[in-house]
């Protein structure tokens, strides 16, 4: 952490990636606003020998420039008779970095880079930006792909067990729409069951919930169920898990 005084009224504070990280802070925290946000710049101005008299009078504006390996956060403390304007400029900056619920991160960006225009930033800056824009650009689209997702009707899963009674005690345990089931057996000691979930009107996290549930009583198989067709010894080609569970084992 490095403290750099411009001029009378702006210091630089300069923070690597550790420092951030000591700090319980990363990079996504100054492009998504978070209350804890306004609060890690002054505790970060406690920490270090600020020039006499700075930030005791005056309102105190922040801006931060995103680096590749490291932040750099300008601090200007407003002298008395300041154009009001470009204190509220400042202030917009400050609430939408520090209120996550009217401000979104491509408007934070927006004012940002307004800001960044308006006091000289350089094209580095106004590249980093550009680039820390299309990161969160891609986050969003990744993140609308997932929640529009549609979750297939029915579910494949391929599950390992030891021996026949773990797969006996797997069919008489599980609570699941089970609408298919095959039983394998592959070489000595390997045995393996395909099951076909129903997932018609469940919840888009069905599938995960699901997948744990099994797991609870299985093992998720090294082979496929083509592989499975081709090279193991066919057991059961269908119903697997009603019959085993009307089984009874030691």
């Amino acid at each position: 952490m490095k403290l750099t005084q411009v001029n009378d009224t702006t210091i630089r504070i300069t923070l690597s990636m550790e420092d951030l990280a000591e700090h319980g802070m990363e990079l996504m925290d100054f492009l998504a606003p978070q209350e804890k946000t306004e609060d890690f710049f002054y505790t970060v101005m406690q920490e270090l020998d600020l020039p006499e008299g700075f930030g005791e009078t005056g309102m105190l504006s922040f801006r931060v420039t995103p680096k590749p390996d490291r932040i750099e956060v300008y601090v200007t403390q407003a002298e008395v008779g300041q154009d009001m304007e470009d204190l509220e400029e400042y202030a917009d900056l400050t609430k939408a970095l520090t209120d996550p619920e009217n401000v979104t991160p491509e408007e934070a960006l927006t004012m940002l880079e307004d800001l960044l225009k308006n006091t000289g930033a350089t094209d580095e800056d106004l590249d980093e930006l550009d680039r820390l824009r299309k990161e969160v650009d891609a986050f969003k689209e990744k993140s609308e792909e997932t929640e529009t997702a549609e979750l297939p009707e029915f579910i494949h899963y391929v599950l390992g067990f030891s021996d026949i009674p773990e797969a006996v005690r797997f069919s008489q345990t599980i609570q699941l729409p089970i609408e298919a089931s095959e039983l394998y057996k592959l070489d000595k000691g390997h045995y393996y069951m395909t099951v076909l979930v129903n997932a018609m009107d469940k919840e888009k996290d069905f599938a995960n919930e699901a997948h744990g549930l099994l797991l609870e009583y299985a093992k998720d198989a090294d082979r496929t169920r083509a592989y499975l067709q081709e090279h193991a010894t066919v057991l059961m080609t269908e119903g697997a898990v009603d019959f085993l569970k009307r089984l009874r084992v030691a």
